[in-house]
């Protein structure tokens, strides 16, 4: 059986890599997320949590915090994709929160509406 415990170089690393990504842009934060860096998504997790949540609270989507998980997994999946767009890494964020987040029959109204 192995020990699960961290040894302090291991933590030493970890808060290292944290400070590094905290001076990050969004931008760079996704592109690293993109390269499955998982400490830029600790740090855009940290950056953006509250929000994300705050805005499940206010679409009225059934079972907010499963929705906010799902934003983090599309985020996850998508992250490659800010790369070839013109929006602020912010805009971007909050557009992809915007989708997963939407209430159903919104969703499908904004689908009908651009597929006309």
């Amino acid at each position: 059986m192995t020990d699960q415990t961290s040894t302090p170089q291991a933590d030493a690393h970890v808060m290292r890599a944290s400070t590094e990504m905290s001076t990050l842009s969004d931008a760079e934060l996704l592109c690293a997320l993109a390269q499955n860096e998982l400490e830029a998504l600790r740090e855009l997790h940290r950056r953006y949590a509250r929000l994300l949540y705050a805005m499940a609270e206010r679409s009225k989507v059934p079972d907010p915090e499963a929705r906010v998980q799902e934003t983090w997994l599309q985020i996850m999946r998508q992250a490659h994709c800010h790369a070839s767009t013109s929006l602020e890494a912010r805009m971007w964020l909050i557009g992809t929160a915007q989708r997963v987040l939407m209430p159903q029959e919104q969703r499908l109204a904004t689908s009908a509406l651009l597929t006309a």
